[in-house]
């Protein structure tokens, strides 16, 4: 027997519970542009409108009365698993299968069950035994005998609610969106309808005024609803997630306000090397590498980075070396309320590598100035050393020659003079004399020829010709066998002076570099539209040291001498548009090899 009371809760519980789906149908719709919210709140509706006529069968006072109200109820028994099974196509995103043929299909069978309702006292198709005393206030009208359609009813009305289950615990079990708590919702929601059904069958009440099968899918709603609400499946933002990021190579994370992660593109997976299960539900703190501290969380956009290597940035190559960007920004929703934190993982490694790059060519380049200044600054020294060299060349050319032109005049003083003492002495006199001028005259040269532009007056001769003046210029001690082998038809398009000048010069090396005798070999020969000369000696030889520094002018190994001559020769072989190549080893002599153009 029920009590007042026990009605009057029974009453107000359902009041609320419709209450309830009332305004989670409201809530869904707000949001039906996500999958499945259009369908969830009709749903909805449909479960509190079923439950308000529970409530007037329940509170109603003669059997016609509760007769009319349970007719009413079956308007939402007949539809809601069709709602139910549209629901679960359009959540999981399969709503295209739903098309209007086939929903016309799908509402022909409740479609004639409430027909067959209204008019089930003529045919008796939906029940035809119902206990006379349930026509009372406070009692569910339980028949006692069903019809036969009703069973036809209740089998098709199973196969939908079976399908739409099958169909979302599918899909909570193998979705990555979804973590444990809620496909465990989702599946426990898509259960309760089928537990409803077998209370139904089995007839498990506790009471006979009231049936449990009643209650079964607003909690079924209720569970669905946390699953959803809590990680905010129904609004607009993790949908349009879903479908902006998908393809996305920066990472993209939405944090809830408590700081667990509720969703992850597939890029922060390989990001944060966790699959999206391992992901979803942690705490952002724990996850990512760098997050918000309590000052921090205040702020609107905040900035971070960190350094993925193998040992955490100390020392790995730059190869496996990944640096990101990460941006932190409040959500608000449109009362300015927060309701979470999007994050946003930019790959900046290439961009830290070009800047690295930079850095690098930006030291490269700083080395190359201080190398071009230190260029420059030789530069000024050797146009310092030209300059002086150009009047020193001209303040000596003329004492020199005065001093030439009297020794001239002395020896010829000296050939008239009868043999004596007194004349041998001065002949040797004069001698080193000449030697000392002939050196000087050189010196001269050198300096000369090291601080003007050479232009060279091009001229068609033989270079067999250019070689034996050269070599009668100097003198070839005894104990030097000079051997010259250029062939007497090679000819070639030079400047006599400019190229005697320069075969002087190397020769005078060669022959200060054997100071115990050797051999001094001159070869040339035509390669082509090329004359290669090449002068060899077995002297002494040079050190690497010694060979890097060659052409520097005023650099000499020699106790006497400028260090100009082989600063001359390479000027003068640039001149004729050729090249020198010098190579020598200590104690195993040196080669100079001289390319020229033929014509």
């Amino acid at each position: 027997m029920v009590t007042p009371l026990f009605a009057t809760l029974y009453i107000l519980l359902l009041i609320g519970i419709a209450a309830l789906g009332g305004y989670l149908a409201l809530y869904s719709w707000n949001r039906r542009i996500a999958p499945g919210a259009k369908a969830y709140a009709a749903f909805m509706a449909t479960m509190a409108c079923y439950m308000v006529c529970l409530v007037l069968e329940f509170a109603a006072g003669d059997l016609a009365t509760k007769i009319l109200w349970s007719k009413m109820e079956y308007i939402s028994a007949a539809i809601v698993p069709l709602i139910w099974l549209g629901f679960s196509l359009q959540f999981t995103e399969r709503g295209g299968w739903l098309s209007r043929p086939k929903l016309a299909i799908l509402s022909l069978i409740p479609a004639i069950t409430l027909a067959l309702v209204w008019t089930n006292e003529y045919h008796g198709l939906i029940w035809n035994v119902i206990p006379p005393e349930v026509g009372v206030p406070f009692r569910i009208m339980l028949v006692a005998a069903y019809g036969s359609w009703f069973w036809v009813f209740w089998a098709y009305n199973s196969i939908l609610i079976l399908a739409g289950s099958v169909i979302l615990i599918a899909d909570a079990v193998a979705s990555k969106r979804h973590q444990r708590g809620q496909i465990a919702a989702l599946i426990l929601g898509a259960i309760l309808p089928w537990l409803s059904i077998l209370a139904f069958i089995f007839r498990l009440n506790p009471y006979n005024e009231i049936s449990i099968a009643h209650f079964a899918y607003i909690p079924a709603g209720l569970l669905i609803a946390w699953a959803l609400f809590n990680y905010r499946a129904f609004d607009a933002l993790p949908t349009a997630y879903d479908v902006l990021t998908r393809g996305m190579a920066d990472g993209i994370m939405i944090v809830n306000p408590q700081g667990a992660i509720t969703n992850v593109n597939p890029a922060s997976e390989g990001i944060l090397k966790r699959p999206m299960q391992a992901l979803i539900g942690k705490q952002a703190a724990s996850v990512l590498p760098r997050w918000l501290d309590a000052g921090e969380r205040e702020l609107n956009v905040t900035t971070k980075y960190f350094i993925d290597a193998p040992d955490s940035g100390q020392g790995a190559p730059p190869a496996q070396k990944r640096y990101y960007e990460m941006g932190i920004s409040r959500i608000v929703n449109r009362k300015e309320e927060h309701v979470g934190w999007l994050v946003l993982i930019h790959d900046i490694t290439n961009l830290k590598q070009r800047e690295e790059h930079l850095q690098t060519h930006s030291a490269e380049l700083e080395a190359m100035v201080d190398k071009t200044q230190r260029l420059l600054k030789e530069k000024e020294r050797l146009a310092a050393i030209g300059e002086t060299a150009a009047i020193v060349g001209h303040d000596l050319r003329n004492p020199l020659q005065s001093i030439a032109n009297t020794l001239f005049l002395m020896n010829d003083t000296l050939k008239e003079m009868p043999e004596s003492e007194f004349k041998r002495t001065m002949v040797s006199h004069s001698e080193r004399f000449s030697k000392n001028v002939f050196y000087m005259e050189k010196i001269v040269s050198d300096l000369q020829d090291f601080s003007r532009n050479l232009e060279p007056s091009l001229v068609e001769v033989g270079l067999s010709q250019v070689v034996d003046d050269a070599a009668a210029s100097i003198i070839v001690p005894s104990n030097i066998a000079m051997t010259k082998v250029v062939p007497a038809d090679l000819r070639i398009k030079a400047d006599p002076l400019l190229m005697r000048r320069m075969l002087v010069n190397l020769f005078s090396n060669a022959i200060q570099a054997m100071p115990d005798g050797g051999t001094l070999l001159v070869s040339a020969a035509s390669e082509g539209k090329t004359i290669r000369i090449a002068i060899i000696d077995n002297g002494v030889g040079m050190s690497g040291e010694t060979m890097s520094q060659l052409f520097r002018p005023l650099f000499t190994t020699k106790a006497k001498g400028m260090g100009m001559g082989l600063a001359v020769i390479k000027r003068i072989v640039e001149a004729h548009n050729g090249t020198i190549n010098i190579q020598s080893r200590p104690g195993e002599g040196t080669t100079v090899m001289i390319s020229l153009p033929q014509q």
